[in-house]
């Protein structure tokens, strides 16, 4: 069920956005789509927006919030969604709740002129038909599930806290409160429990076992870690541990990067097997995911990795993403990149599309992000010193070594200053590497000497 195509009118910072996520042959990309851009620029506003056009009456969508970003009853969305075999249809919503908000948002969506069948018309409101079905294959879809960088995960010191969802959809699309950490150990707990008494009654466990095997080679792939895995302690309470480094982990004892990257992974795993379970699609590898601010609590080599681990683990998924790090953007090949940018009164509009195609990060940072080189440090700038002279104050001077510099001039008091710094610096150089009485005056020899 991936996207295609998305137009939203005075959302947010946006007048009007019109982004394509196909692969210019009328056919969806399944991405990863990664959305980049300086703060503010309405990153984290066009996921929500993409949820709020794919969103249910349990989706869990934060309707209250998103109000704050309508400009009035002209705010709107649309998606052109593909599923399956099935022809093209569209999703739409807006904020105009006044009789026959629906007709007005279908000739809207008709003077588009896209030519596919409307699925789902939603307003935004309290009215018994805010929502209105032109299209029955849109109740059969598969999960779609939108996260925020949150520790859901956690501790539950008793079983019975444990339950199950109610249907794959429901608070799929909460963002900060889609990850359900009760639902998540049930479905743990229950996967193993029905996998061992399967087996020991002599029944048919292949089909949890391959679940259980699906999420465990997904864990490893998105942590970058061959032995991690999620088991289920017996005792003194029947709940999931986290085997990472030799050590059994209960959730609350994670990192926030582990905690958060689990969380959603579990969360969206668990709807795609209980949609499976429930037959209401065929495909249930397919789906849609949403991520934003996918870098968040994440060190650089998780970065560079998570993306590319994600397209092996859910090749059918498609992902869009948002990021602020040249590591995630530049980490998989293939990856449609959408940058964002703001003009001089504020408004928001797509720069440009690329291919992310392995870029160095220091390439990316300038096209991406519009940064164009690393600012001066105020200490190195207020103690300058002219060419040719030795700096004392450059993170080099760790590992011992000189550097020429290419700055101002600075004061006699700082000159002299800097001398007596390197003389100090270079007798306990010299000291520590030869010992010996005569360490003082090949340190004064090597400062007179000519410059390397």
């Amino acid at each position: 069920m991936p996207l295609m195509r998305l137009i939203a009118e005075n959302i947010g910072p946006f007048e009007r956005l019109n982004i394509d996520f196909s692969d210019g042959q009328g056919k969806p990309h399944l991405g990863p789509h990664i959305l980049a851009g300086v703060n503010g620029s309405g990153k984290s506003t066009l996921l929500r927006a993409i949820a709020w056009a794919l969103s249910s009456d349990l989706s869990g969508f934060p309707e209250e919030e998103w109000r704050h970003f309508l400009r009035g009853p002209e705010s709107r969305v649309f998606v052109h969604v593909s599923f399956g075999n099935d022809a093209p249809y569209i999703n739409a919503a807006t904020a105009d709740n006044a009789d026959g908000w629906d007709e007005r948002l279908e000739d809207w969506v008709r003077e588009i002129g896209v030519a596919s069948e409307i699925g789902l018309l939603h307003s935004l409101g309290l009215r018994s038909d805010a929502t209105v079905s032109r299209h029955s294959g849109v109740l059969n879809q598969p999960p779609i599930a939108a996260y925020a960088p949150v520790r859901a995960l956690s501790y539950l010191d008793s079983p019975a806290k444990m339950q199950s969802l109610r249907r794959p959809t429901e608070d799929c699309l909460g963002f900060e409160s889609t990850v359900q950490n009760r639902a998540i150990q049930r479905w743990l707990v229950d996967l193993f429990s029905r996998r061992a008494l399967a087996k020991e009654r002599g029944q048919e466990f292949d089909s949890y076992q391959q679940t259980l095997t699906q999420f465990q080679d997904a864990l490893k792939l998105v942590c970058d870690d061959p032995n991690i895995r999620v088991d289920v302690e017996l005792g003194p309470i029947l709940e999931p541990r986290l085997n990472f480094h030799g050590k059994k982990l209960n959730f609350s004892q994670l990192s926030d990067g582990v905690r958060t990257t689990i969380g959603w992974l579990a969360d969206f795993m668990m709807r795609q097997d209980q949609n499976n379970a429930s037959n209401v699609a065929k495909s249930s590898e397919n789906g849609i995911l949403l991520l934003d601010e996918i870098d968040i609590y994440l060190h650089p080599r998780w970065q560079r990795t998570l993306l590319p681990a994600m397209r092996k683990a859910m090749p059918h998924v498609q992902v869009i993403a948002s990021s602020h790090s040249p590591f995630v953007i530049s980490s998989c090949r293939d990856a449609r990149i959408h940058v964002l940018t703001l003009d001089e009164r504020g408004a928001a509009h797509k720069k440009r599309g690329t291919k992310a195609d392995c870029q160095d990060p220091e390439d990316l940072a300038g096209g991406c992000f519009e940064f164009i080189d690393r600012p001066s440090c105020a200490k190195t700038t207020s103690r300058s010193l002219p060419e040719g002279r030795w700096d004392p104050h450059t993170p080099k001077r760790q590992a011992g070594l000189m550097v020429r510099t290419r700055r101002r001039p600075a004061s006699p008091g700082a000159l002299k200053l800097g001398k007596r710094a390197w003389t100090a610096r270079w007798k306990k150089i010299v000291a520590a590497s030869t010992g010996g009485d005569w360490a003082t005056q090949k340190a004064k020899k090597a400062l007179k000497g000519p410059l390397l």
